[in-house]
């Protein structure tokens, strides 16, 4: 026991030394570049030994998240998400709970997974207890969807373009992006010399966005439409 005790207090110390002498090298910066891969590779060895000797160690979870953040600097996306995945449960600090979460997002934006995204933030936010993270997370969750419904209008005819953007735009009023949706609807529109579905998307928009300044250009084209239309 005393043996396991001494090599377990050595590894967890050996493995945080690393990161404190590599803090305080004061070497070139291509050294220290060098330098610095040596270091991760070494402290990820130590850690998948730490994890794999040690599985119900106090450290478990810090290690745990130590080595998820190193394969993420690294760009090792598949290992990272293996060891974030066992970070998810509540049971974790909060701390390591929200930045295993955060990671994990942000390896699937690298990634342009969307979906994923969506569906992952979907499962979270029921499960949230803070109001503050839940707002993060819708935050997350509806830039996603609004990139998928982007998506959606590759190669379509301009009405149907705004057909899906203004739906958007009436379905998510509470963010930002139903504004950015709307405006896109009415960019379209414009571009497409659809003066009459111009005019009516900017009149919506005035009546939702009253203080946006792109106002008045866009209403002095709807008044000028309606006067040639005879409206």
């Amino acid at each position: 026991q005393i043996d396991s005790d001494l090599k377990h207090s050595s590894l967890y110390s050996a493995l945080f030394s690393i990161e404190k002498a590599n803090e305080s090298q004061t070497t070139s910066s291509q050294s220290k570049v060098n330098s610095d891969k040596v270091n991760t590779d070494w402290q990820l060895k130590l850690s998948e030994r730490f994890l794999s000797e040690f599985p119900k160690s106090e450290h478990l979870n810090e290690v745990r998240f130590k080595t998820a953040f190193l394969y993420y600097t690294e760009k090792q996306h598949a290992p990272s998400i293996k060891h974030l995945q066992l970070l998810f449960s509540r049971k974790q600090t909060p701390e390591i709970h929200t930045r295993s979460q955060d990671i994990y997002l942000d390896i699937l934006n690298t990634q342009k997974d969307y979906v994923t995204i969506l569906k992952t933030c979907s499962k979270w936010i029921p499960e949230e207890t803070n109001s503050t993270r839940v707002q993060q997370l819708k935050k997350i969750a509806s830039e996603a969807d609004y990139t998928l419904t982007e998506q959606k209008l590759k190669n379509m005819p301009p009405e149907k373009q705004i057909e899906i953007l203004t739906q958007y735009a009436d379905q998510n009023k509470e963010t930002d992006l139903s504004q950015t949706a709307l405006w896109r609807a009415l960019s379209i529109a414009n571009l497409n010399k659809m003066d009459v579905e111009a005019a009516k998307l900017a009149i919506e928009y005035y009546n939702r966005y009253p203080n946006d300044t792109k106002n008045q250009d866009s209403l002095k084209d709807t008044f000028k439409t309606y006067y040639e239309l005879g409206l």
